[in-house]
């Protein structure tokens, strides 16, 4: 009797308030690290892998994002071919809890490096595009983006908004940064790239207030670093943060996805709306690929971590 009174006044409640319960959803970005395929493409300067290096490569990363990674509803990837190594890792991955479908748009990058995504076969898809593919650095011919960001727009209904939209990225490297020649332009587009972003994401959202939103992937910047804080400063409206990272959510020991030269750092971001926010119920980086000492058979598959998010809708506001 008591659990039926209970479950009345949470019913009254819910009529009262307009709150209705509804599900839950994991996310998490990865790098792949160089996730070639055995064909040799003569348009490109790719890497041809063997057979039993391919087999090797898909097999770990299908354990990884099986078993470390628990099988996300949407896995957010980068320096992955092609989409028919991406089909062959959704193939591999979780294939006993999740059907993963994949989706890859080809870009700019002369080694044949994209960004893609998995996502579970129950998730809806509206549409998928990609962004910034034609647009040119400034006063040069060449392409701001070399991986272009590719947008996955989600039909799914969660705490008001009828629309989960979900951009990856892969910005610019640290490489040659501070190279005296290559150096100055190097840091402008890295720079350009991140301005460019944080303007798309502005506007974005101010002609869809009403839809959530995530920004992820490998973004090669750090946290209070000028790329991040272009791209920061250009989501802002009024002083208002459009978007909010989950990095500061984690314990600052804990907050790092790669290591150079034994120097921990924090490339790999998650930014949500604030509608996902507030319905977030844990997000971590994963400790698998940097760790100096494992245990048997437990093979790094990437040089970076991967960055998980879950969110918890089960009471939400429509």
């Amino acid at each position: 009797m008591r659990f039926k009174a209970g479950l009345m006044i949470v019913l009254i409640l819910m009529a009262v308030t307009g709150r209705v319960y509804s599900d839950s959803l994991s996310v998490a970005t990865l790098n792949l690290h160089r996730f070639f395929d055995t064909v040799d493409d003569p348009l490109r300067r790719d890497k041809v892998l063997t057979l039993t290096s391919f087999e090797k490569k898909t097999e770990g990363l299908a354990r990884f994002i099986s078993n470390t990674l628990a099988c996300p509803d949407v896995v957010a990837v980068q320096e992955v071919e092609n989409l028919s190594v991406l089909k062959k890792l959704a193939e591999s991955a979780c294939p006993d809890k999740k059907r993963y479908l994949a989706y890859l748009h080809e870009g700019n990058d002369i080694s044949g490096m994209e960004v893609g995504f998995l996502f579970s076969s129950r998730l809806k898809v509206q549409g998928v595009r990609q962004l910034g593919r034609n647009i040119k650095t400034k006063g040069s011919r060449y392409s701001l983006f070399d991986r272009p960001p590719l947008l996955l727009a989600l039909s799914k209904k969660m705490c008001g908004a009828s629309q989960l939209n979900v951009v990856v990225v892969h910005n610019r490297s640290f490489i040659g940064l501070n190279h005296k020649k290559k150096g100055p332009r190097v840091r402008s587009k890295r720079l350009q790239q991140a301005r460019w972003i944080g303007s798309w994401v502005h506007s974005w959202r101010q002609s869809h207030p009403n839809k959530s939103f995530m920004l992820l992937g490998d973004f090669n910047a750090l946290p209070g670093g000028k790329e991040l804080s272009s791209l920061n400063k250009g989501v802002e409206n009024g002083g208002d943060r459009l978007l909010e990272s989950l990095g500061v959510s984690i314990p600052k020991a804990k907050r790092y996805s790669y290591i150079f030269q034994g120097r921990k750092q924090a490339i790999d971001h998650i930014f949500v709306s604030s509608d996902l926010f507030l319905s977030l119920k844990d997000v971590y980086y994963t400790r698998f690929n940097t760790e100096k000492a494992l245990s048997k058979g437990k093979e790094r598959v990437s040089d970076h971590e991967a960055m998980v998010a879950h969110f918890d809708f089960s009471v939400c506001q429509f």
